[in-house]
């Protein structure tokens, strides 16, 4: 199989027993990762978008270096707005930054849409300068981007004021791509696929809390649970995707 399995918005803690909106996120990883275990081919690789540590802590990122071990994959990551990337890089030992993962002739391309001290998305020109020498030189027939904050509107009104502030510069650098499939995103804490400049943009609930859908204001959806999303990725550039709640 050659895709890819989203997690997201992990949230881990640093203490064990911390709990955020009354869930204790290292345990939800677990199930996580036990059911992805039990249904997904080892040899298809995790993608990690974002908020993967609650706190930006060391020690949480320590903690998950060892929990991704012992999966036996391939782990590829970003930070969001929760993380410190230097924290992020040094934890993360066994799984260094890689932005620029070949898949079979599809290529996926992580971007940093985190900002110091803010919780909007923003990428910045170099950012921007980044990808655009990533697709000269690209060979790849399909092209995928990651990233943790949504491009497109979601659909919450509060979560919305968040996306990628600078996201019709990245749309003009993209606009005479035609390799691009499909964008990845997380941030959002729930499962959607909406449209982005003709792209689907998809997003995967939380490992841990969820938000609730539709809202006007922050919520909560405490009766939605956590999951993941099975990314398959074909020759012909088709992407086909599964949301699993466990």
């Amino acid at each position: 199989m050659n895709g890819l399995v989203q997690l997201t918005d992990l949230h881990i803690c640093a203490d064990p027993n911390e709990q955020l909106a009354g869930i204790n996120s290292r345990q939800t990883l677990h199930r996580v990762l036990e059911s992805i275990a039990a249904s997904v081919p080892r040899s298809v690789s995790l993608l990690l978008t974002g908020d993967i540590a609650a706190h930006g802590e060391l020690a949480a990122y320590q903690w998950l270096n060892q929990e991704l071990l012992a999966t036996g994959r391939e782990v590829y990551w970003l930070p969001g707005n929760h993380d410190e990337l230097p924290l992020l890089q040094a934890g993360l030992v066994d799984f260094p930054h890689c932005r620029c993962v070949s898949l079979a002739g599809w290529q996926l391309l992580l971007l940093n849409s985190a900002e110091n001290g803010s919780a909007t998305g923003k990428l910045g020109s170099d950012e921007l300068q980044w990808l655009q020498a990533e697709l000269e030189q690209s060979r790849a027939s399909h092209l995928l981007l990651a990233l943790h904050h949504p491009l497109a509107p979601v659909g919450s009104a509060w979560m919305d004021t968040m996306c990628v502030a600078d996201r019709d510069e990245l749309a003009a650098l993209l606009a005479d791509e035609p390799r691009l499939r499909g964008v990845v995103c997380g941030h959002v804490h729930q499962q959607s696929c909406v449209d982005w400049c003709g792209y689907p943009q998809l997003s995967a609930p939380a490992s841990c809390f969820q938000f609730a859908p539709g809202s006007d204001e922050f919520a909560l959806d405490s009766a939605a649970r956590p999951g993941y999303r099975v990314l398959q990725l074909h020759a012909d550039g088709r992407i086909e995707s599964e949301v699993v709640r466990v």
